[in-house]
């Protein structure tokens, strides 16, 4: 094994523990999306296809699972990869880049809020009250 130039730092062997300690759910939820996949071959031999059904509700909690738990691994691995540097050289920089001060601006302005104007009616014609209590009748009973 070939000496590595930058040791793996702290976070990335907390990662590395954190993927290593959710492989096995990961894999017993796989068996069980497995084992309700061959349920759902073995019941579509039935003549009755609402025999599948329950399989396919097992399948698809068990694919949703597997999907929830990667999407979940993967944002972990990306937030904590970019949160860390990976050599000397980078922490200096992040280091150099922390103590330069940026220039300093002036806040803008604020305005004086002003007085919201009231919406105007468009689009609903005035019915005389009549008509509109003919029209709820004959629809209302």
């Amino acid at each position: 094994m070939p000496h590595d130039p930058n040791p793996p730092s702290a976070v990335d062997q907390a990662v590395a523990r954190a993927l290593r300690e959710n492989l096995e759910r990961i894999q017993r939820t796989s068996d069980e999306l497995h084992q309700a996949v061959g349920d759902v071959v073995a019941a579509c031999a039935s003549s009755r296809p609402t025999n599948a059904l329950p399989a396919m509700l097992r399948a698809q909690s068990a694919a949703a699972s597997i999907s929830a738990v990667l999407d979940v691994m993967a944002r972990f691995v990306s937030s904590s990869v970019q949160g860390s540097p990976r050599s000397p050289f980078e922490a200096e920089m992040a280091r150099v880049a922390s103590t330069v001060s940026a220039p300093q601006t002036h806040a803008p302005q604020r305005q004086a809020p002003s007085r919201p104007v009231p919406p105007t009616r468009i689009g609903w014609p005035k019915f005389p009250c009549r008509i509109l209590k003919c029209f709820v009748r004959s629809r209302c009973g």
